[in-house]
């Protein structure tokens, strides 16, 4: 481990460890750095799979553990279901050693778990806008009790808010949820397709873009090979049926096809053959 690692809360190392990791990747110690020595909002952008949850709540779940609060300290948000079950799994891994607990809210989570929540307000909720708009229809007056140590809101997928009516009614929310519960907290959004970041600054502090931090993968870049391949199209000759099996070798230079699904079959086998 580096230096970024040390710098964790000594819990939240001794989870890291007992998952079994010999290393942070290069955007989570980055992370590291930037969250727990400034008070900047944080875009991550890096490929799919490449730790970016991680990278945002190792250092989150360390303030956390160093500043407890009777309130949800950390809002997760994303667009889909599927995404916060997912990850309700991976942080409940990472926030068992430092006893915090892990909520989720949204239309397939049962009566018993979301009345934990409501009971015993703490820690991490992950939750969907929808089920945080019914929060304020059902439970607003509870608002300012769920939520009054809010630390932390965290938006993956964030592209897929920007410059949509989603993403719309996701930042009037989280103003509402702001007043509601007379808190500023740190904004995180997470991506792996954001090319330009200006309206994405914009969505987490439209009033001073200034001060969202990026942070971009530079460990995960591929090279994509690209080839052009000519073909001419012929009719099969008269009285022979076409055989979409008869392909030509795929080695030559120029190949005949009779229909343009042929093409693809072709295609396959001469990038295969070539290691593309």
């Amino acid at each position: 481990m580096n230096n970024a690692f040390e710098k964790l809360d000594p819990k939240i190392r001794e989870a890291v460890w007992e998952l079994g990791w010999d290393s942070l990747r290069q955007l989570q110690v980055d992370s590291i750095e930037a969250v727990l020595q400034s008070r900047d909002h944080v875009i991550l952008s890096a490929a799919t799979a490449s730790g970016k949850t991680e990278a945002a709540f190792l250092p989150i779940l360390s303030l956390m553990v160093a500043e407890r609060r009777s309130s949800v300290q950390a809002l997760y948000i994303s667009p889909l279901v599927a995404l916060i079950n997912d990850q309700f799994g991976r942080l409940e891994s990472l926030c068992e050693k430092a006893d915090i607990a892990v909520h989720r809210r949204h239309g397939g989570v049962n009566e018993s778990e979301r009345q934990r929540m409501m009971k015993n307000p703490s820690g991490v909720l992950l939750i969907t806008p929808e089920s945080l708009e019914a929060l304020f229809i059902r439970r607003g007056r509870e608002l300012s009790r769920l939520f009054c140590g809010l630390q932390f809101v965290v938006i993956d997928e964030l592209h897929s808010f920007l410059d949509n009516v989603r993403g719309t009614h996701l930042f009037s929310l989280l103003k509402r949820l702001e007043v509601a519960s007379g808190t500023s907290p740190r904004y995180f959004g997470l991506s792996a397709t954001l090319g330009d970041f200006t309206q994405a600054k914009a969505f987490l502090s439209r009033e001073n873009p200034s001060l969202v931090r990026v942070i971009e993968d530079s460990s995960h870049t591929k090279n994509v090979r690209v080839s052009l391949k000519p073909y001419i199209r012929r009719k099969p000759p008269r009285g022979k049926p076409h055989n979409p099996e008869a392909l030509p070798d795929p080695t030559a230079t120029i190949a005949d096809i009779a229909t343009s699904e042929d093409a693809a079959p072709h295609l396959t086998a001469r990038n295969r053959k070539s290691g593309c």
